[in-house]
């Protein structure tokens, strides 16, 4: 495999990564992924705050366990997402996608 093969493939798992923390918001429904990160962050904002302090503690260790860019990452979806973010997102996700074999 090329190193521009396993850098797209890299992308893909990143995405997976970042999908499925929220209970009510299916990982994979063709979102896209600023679509999806939106929509986790803001079904845990609707927590209770105990809640959502619980949940986005378990997040963001794993996550930054595992990758911690990914973890700032969700961290600033947390505090908020313009519309342009998501659709930078989403563009990205899509070039992502587009550039796979």
């Amino acid at each position: 495999m090329d190193r521009r093969c396993s850098q797209e493939h890299n992308s893909i798992l990143l995405d997976v990564k970042l999908r499925g923390w929220m209970e009510g918001v299916p990982a994979f429904n063709w979102q896209l992924q600023g679509n999806n990160l939106y929509e986790q962050t803001r079904t845990m904002l609707r927590l209770p705050p105990e809640e959502f302090r619980a949940k986005l503690d378990e997040v963001l260790g794993k996550l930054s366990n595992d990758n911690p860019m990914l973890a700032l990452q969700y961290a600033n979806a947390v505090v908020g997402m313009s519309s342009s973010d998501v659709a930078l997102a989403n563009v990205n996700n899509i070039i992502d996608f587009s550039a796979l074999p």
